[in-house]
């Protein structure tokens, strides 16, 4: 779970903010502008460890996460620098500009430090990234080079992983703690407030970078092995933003689409009955398929869902209402999501048995919400004061020396003590005491 982020540095956000997040909700308060939606695409960002839409940026920032087999301390800081002339510049620069008629360099500086709970009862390895020449120490020792790393990759913590390999004991638990928080929030994408993560599931272009805070589009490649009575069983796969449950059936020649079988266990299998379907199937487009030296390999692209009213009437997920599409998205998310959830204004267009079905829905993920909408947080669970102060974060607007500024903070303690307080007595919903209370 991601347990703080410190934002040293940052666009217009108060310098110094410190954010403490619960394991389960973390809801965020506010008007509109004052950095909500800011706030859940740099939450993106770190779970994803892809901060490449930060690259022209001057920013420093600090998160601190948990795993079990131990917890990670990331520090990162991109400030620019006057390029010097030299004929060495720019050795661990990863980019520059012109300001002014003066040109500029950005310098990425990024230092984790993780402890391992696996060696040795507690054991620590530091690592330092200088622009991209990135070293190693254990416990406090002398440091070892590694290989160069591009630190607004795709993936910070998958490259950093892989260029640490399996040297050592130390190396191998860093390397399995890194990469599988690395697969844990690999599809972290923001679930937007309108219809976006419904259009990367259903429009295709596979060939578009993702906007920030925007999901991919989805594709699917698969290898088809062939089974002894002639028939083909599906293989090894690759995939962007998809579940990896979500298994096409072979096509046949000239097939525009394959059939996908949706089992139990998957929340998408949830919709029809919450939508009022008699049944819902689902497929994917055929794009090509071509030959590896491993076999016959399929690529698949956007998906098409159709359904079977209770009248018999059948239709595709165009003719979906708004908030049936949003409800269909993010199940589809959900499934791709084991850990995270990342959503703006997430009831919008929802009818309120929808609501509960979604936060139910949710489960034991780690999650960031938004909503103007007071009956999400009507079905909010309040345990205690702790877990009060750090489910909710007010996000303001304050003016300083003429200027404004975003701040965002945990609750008070006095704050979520009387909260608290107000709602156990049991009269008044969630979002009626934070109203009453000036919370929200």
């Amino acid at each position: 779970m991601l347990k703080s982020l410190t934002l040293h540095q940052f666009r217009y956000i108060k310098p110094g903010t410190k954010l403490m997040f619960t394991e389960h909700f973390n809801v965020l308060l506010g008007r509109n502008g004052t950095g909500k939606t800011t706030l859940l695409d740099l939450l993106s960002m770190v779970l994803r460890a892809d901060f490449s839409a930060l690259r022209e940026e001057e920013f420093d920032i600090e998160y601190e996460f948990t795993h079990e087999h131990g917890t990670g301390q990331v520090r990162f800081a991109n400030q620019f620098k006057p390029a010097s002339s030299g004929k060495n510049s720019g050795t661990h620069s990863t980019g520059q500009r012109r300001e002014g008629g003066t040109q500029r360099r950005h310098h990425p500086h990024v230092t984790i430090k993780l402890q391992l709970d696996r060696i040795n009862g507690n054991s620590e390895l530091d690592i330092d990234i200088d622009g991209a020449a990135m070293r190693r120490r254990k416990n406090g020792g002398a440091w070892g080079e590694l290989d160069a790393v591009d630190v607004f990759g795709v993936s910070l913590l998958e490259a950093i992983s892989d260029s640490i390999g399996w040297a050592d004991r130390h190396a191998m638990e860093a390397h399995a703690i890194l990469a599988e928080f690395n697969r844990y929030g690999q599809w972290a994408y923001r679930f937007d407030e309108s219809l976006g993560i419904f259009e990367s599931m259903t429009e295709g272009d596979t060939g578009r970078r993702p906007r920030l805070g925007r999901a991919p589009a989805i594709w699917m490649e698969m290898r088809f092995d062939p089974k002894p009575d002639g028939s083909s069983l599906g293989g090894a796969s690759r995939y962007v933003f998809m579940h990896h449950q979500y298994k096409p059936m072979r096509p046949q020649s000239g097939q525009s689409s394959s059939a996908v079988e949706l089992t139990p266990n998957l929340s998408l299998k949830k919709f029809p009955e919450l939508a009022g379907f008699k049944k819902m199937s689902m497929s994917l487009a055929v794009e090509r398929s071509w030959q590896e030296h491993d076999g016959l390999w399929w690529r698949f692209g956007q998906a098409e869902f159709l359904f079977s009213a209770l009248r018999g009437v059948e239709f595709n997920h165009n003719f979906l209402s708004y908030g049936q599409k949003r409800l269909l998205a993010f199940f589809y998310y959900l499934d791709t999501n084991f850990h995270f959830v990342i959503a703006d204004e997430l009831v919008n267009g929802m009818h309120h048995d929808w609501i509960r079905a979604c936060l139910d829905e949710i489960g034991d993920r780690q999650s960031f919400l938004t909503s103007q909408n007071p009956l999400m947080l009507d079905y909010l669970p309040l345990e205690s004061v702790e877990q009060v102060q750090k489910s909710f974060i007010q996000c303001k607007s304050e003016v300083v020396d003429d200027t404004t500024q975003i701040a965002w903070s945990n609750l008070s303690t006095e704050d979520a003590e009387e909260l608290f307080a107000d709602y156990q007595v049991g009269i008044q919903h969630v979002g009626e005491i934070l109203r009453v209370r000036g919370l929200w």
